[in-house]
C-alpha cells in the first residue's frame, strides 16, 4: 500500500463509494484493449488517418482519462475524432452499441459466470468481497457508482455476491448523467458529510477528483487485471495525477488500509 497523504480525519469514515469495473469486478477485464481496437479501426478508415501507432497513442487519454465516466463520453470522443480526420462519423450511441457487442464477443466472462463454468471469485478483484463486508461490519454504508450501464452493473453485482452489502447502486443511465458525481454530491448533502467521512475507491480519474473535491478520501486501485496482484504503472500514474490519497494493488492485505482509516482500533488481517 502506498500512502500519498495522511488521513485528515482518522476514524471518521461513514460512507464508501466504489467504482465497479476494475475496482470490484473483473468481468470486463481487458475492456481497454477492446475499445482501443474499435477506435483505431474507425479512425484508420478516415481520409486523414495517421499511422496505426499514432492512432493507438491518441486513444490512450480518452480510454483511460474518461474511464469511470459514462461510456457514451468515450464514444462521443470517437465520433468527434473521426470527423476531425475527414471521416463520416456514426452517432455516439451507434459506436457504443458496437463496443458493447465487441465486449460480449471478446470477453465472455459474464456468460461463464452465469453458466456456472467459472465461480464468482474468478471475476472479483482479489479480496474485494471480504473488504466490502468488513466495511459494512464496521458500520460504513457502501455504494457502487459506475460508468457502465446501470442495468448491467445491478445484474453483475448480484452475480458477484456484492448486492447484500450495498445501499445505493448507480450506473450510466439514458439521460447521460454522471453517476459518480451525482451520488457523491447526494451523499455529502444528505448526510452533511465532513472531512474524510466519505471515501471513494476506484481505478479512474473521476472518482478520485470527485472525492477530493467533496473533502473525502481518494483510494486508488491500480490493479493489474490479468495477474491481479501487482500495481499497473499506467493506472498508478493516472491515479497520482488525479490526487489519490492511497494506492493499492487489490484488497488482499487490508490491515494497512484499515489502520489508515481507523488507526486507533484493531485492524483485520
Amino acid at each position: 500500500m502506498e500512502i500519498l497523504r495522511p488521513n485528515p480525519a482518522p476514524g471518521a469514515l461513514r460512507h464508501a463509494v466504489f467504482d465497479f469495473d476494475g475496482t470490484l469486478s473483473l468481468l470486463r477485464a481487458g475492456w481497454q484493449r477492446v475499445m482501443a481496437d474499435q477506435m483505431v479501426e474507425a479512425l484508420g478508415a478516415t481520409p486523414r488517418a495517421e499511422p496505426e501507432p499514432a492512432l493507438r497513442a491518441a486513444t490512450v487519454e480518452p480510454i483511460y482519462g474518461l474511464a469511470g465516466k459514462p461510456t457514451l463520453l468515450q464514444m462521443q470522443w470517437l465520433a468527434d475524432a473521426v470527423q476531425a480526420r475527414g471521416g463520416v462519423a456514426l452517432s455516439a450511441d451507434a459506436y457504443k452499441a458496437d463496443y458493447v457487442l465487441r465486449l460480449s464477443t471478446r470477453l465472455p466472462h459474464r456468460a461463464e459466470l452465469e453458466s456456472g463454468r467459472k465461480p464468482a471469485a474468478a471475476f472479483l478483484v482479489p479480496g474485494a468481497l471480504a473488504f466490502v463486508a468488513a466495511l459494512r461490519a464496521r458500520g460504513v454504508t457502501c455504494h457502487i457508482a459506475s460508468g457502465t450501464d446501470e442495468t448491467d452493473v445491478r445484474a453483475e453485482a448480484a452475480l458477484l455476491g456484492l448486492t447484500p452489502y450495498l445501499t445505493h447502486l448507480r450506473g450510466a443511465r439514458p439521460d447521460g448523467s454522471d453517476a459518480k458525481r451525482e451520488l457523491i454530491a447526494h451523499l455529502v448533502a444528505e448526510h452533511d458529510l465532513g472531512a474524510a467521512e466519505l471515501a471513494a475507491f476506484g481505478d479512474g480519474r473521476a472518482e478520485m477528483e470527485y472525492a477530493r473535491a467533496a473533502g473525502g478520501l481518494a483510494i486508488g486501485l491500480a490493479t493489474t487485471e490479468d495477474e491481479r496482484d501487482e500495481v499497473e504503472p499506467h493506472k498508478r500514474a493516472l491515479l497520482l495525477s488525479a490526487g489519490a490519497d492511497v494506492i493499492l494493488p487489490n484488497f488482499t492485505r487490508p490491515a494497512a488500509l484499515f489502520a489508515y482509516l481507523w488507526p486507533n482500533s484493531s485492524a483485520i488481517s
